[in-house]
């Protein structure tokens, strides 16, 4: 397995354990953004990563109103606000591929970064459930 394969499997893991520990969470709250990768051009972010839901019984779609911050060690790294992003559907206890290109100025170092347990996001949504 990859570096990369290895930090998903854990955040994953440590997540479905958080699950377990709030039984009483809503949707919104067993949906997590895990970022993998973080490319970082001279006039772009582009942050990879993966809509897990760990609810389950209900499925989750047609997100809008989308707002996302990435975090390093607790600090701010890029955040953005997208709107209605491209549909599709993240089903209990599945997980979906995605990334965000965050443009404009930024004063990160260019370069393209596996991410690990020190990185996560922070997002806001509305979505429709299913189920």
């Amino acid at each position: 397995m990859t570096k990369k394969m290895i930090a998903v499997f854990l955040m994953i893991v440590s997540l479905f354990l958080l699950t377990i520990v709030s039984a009483s969470a809503s949707v919104g709250d067993n949906l997590r953004f895990v970022p993998t990768t973080i490319n970082v051009q001279s006039s772009s972010v582009t942050v990879e990563g993966y809509f897990i839901n760990m609810d389950t019984n209900y499925a989750v779609k047609d997100f809008t109103n989308f707002e996302m911050e990435v975090y390093v060690d607790g600090a701010l790294l890029v955040s953005g606000t997208f709107g209605t992003i491209n549909p599709f559907t993240v089903y209990p206890q599945g997980m979906w591929y995605q990334s965000f290109t965050f443009n404009g100025q930024h004063s990160l170092n260019t370069g393209y970064y596996t991410c690990d347990d020190h990185f996560y996001c922070a997002f806001g949504a509305n979505f429709t459930t299913i189920g």
